[in-house]
């Protein structure tokens, strides 16, 4: 074993989870790994591999794609993630591909309010180099108290231009396209050319979320979405090989439009707004990775935000 690397009658055979935590005990070693606790005895290397692969910290590999991965771990833009991949993994080759997908992967955000923003930001810095941001929204002073990537100084300019500004500012060969239009089915089914993953926060229309499912059946991409009303959220993840599992509980047609008081005011809760982006982007991200990830079934989840104490 030398640091990361685990060695097998001297050939490097796997790469060690880099999570892994261990302790020492006289003559026992105790190993904490990504599917548990496990022991061995110090100096006893039969000992060790068994206590290794008991714990998940294993991540088997060629020498090439031991190489790949170390390369991963030591780049400063993509060690993070690469780590966490390995946390699930079992094969270097699989790390090695799902990061790939992710660089080469362009995604549609459509709103980039509250969860947009940081949906655009959490995607970026998993390894997403394309992005394609639409929303006409402008900062609003409103907006500063909940949102993270505006100051003072943006309120006025568009969302979206001030989005790509601070996304350009913190991470390197990153594309990002930009349209100033109100988001819409029509707008997406437009916009959509070479994607792969798409992503709807705008709550104008109030349908729009539910609407993921016809993209994600017509392109054949993953899709997620959300929103709150109330204090109540909702998650979507739409994936292309089950998608119409969900459309009869997406589609029921509601009797009459909602209509807000005159002097409404919707709620928009920074808490709330970073929770739903975090799932919303790992749920993409997991989608997307498939090798790693093995894939998700479309699912909607509902649940009380103010209740989510855990």
């Amino acid at each position: 074993m030398d640091d990361l690397v685990y060695y097998k009658h001297g050939k490097p055979v796997a790469i060690i989870a880099p999570s892994v935590l261990f302790s020492r005990e006289s003559d026992e070693a105790i190993i904490n790994g990504p599917k548990g606790i496990s022991s061995f005895r110090s100096g006893d290397e039969q000992s060790l591999e068994q206590a290794l692969k008991e714990c998940g910290a294993l991540i088997q590999g060629a020498h090439d794609e031991i190489e790949q991965v170390k390369q991963l771990l030591q780049d400063p833009v993509t060690s993070r993630t690469t780590s966490y991949f390995l946390s699930v993994a079992r094969q270097c080759a699989d790390v090695i591909a799902d990061m790939e997908i992710l660089k080469n992967s362009k995604i549609i955000i459509a709103g980039c309010g509250g969860i947009g923003s940081s949906v655009a930001m959490l995607l970026a810095g998993a390894g997403i180099r394309n992005l394609i941001l639409t929303d006409h929204d402008v900062v609003e002073k409103s907006n500063l108290n909940r949102q993270l990537f505006w100051t003072l100084a943006d309120v006025g300019n568009y969302k979206v231009d001030v989005l790509k500004k601070a996304l350009t500012a913190r991470f390197e060969n990153l594309s990002v396209v930009t349209h100033v239009k109100p988001c819409s089915l029509e707008l997406l089914r437009e916009l959509i050319s070479d994607v792969q993953g798409a992503v709807i926060t705008a709550d104008d229309p109030p349908t729009l979320a539910r609407d993921g499912v016809f993209i994600a059946e017509e392109f054949d991409i993953p899709v997620v979405s959300g929103g709150y009303l109330h204090c109540f959220s909702t998650s979507l993840l739409f994936n292309p090989g089950d998608a119409k599992n969900l459309a009869p509980s997406v589609r029921r047609d509601v009797s009459a439009p909602l209509t807000r008081l005159p002097s409404g005011i919707m709620p928009s809760y920074g808490p709330v707004n970073f929770s739903l982006a975090s799932m919303l982007s790992s749920n993409l991200i997991s989608a997307l990775a498939t090798h790693t990830f093995k894939g998700f079934e479309s699912r909607i989840e509902r649940w009380d935000s103010s209740r989510m104490i855990l």
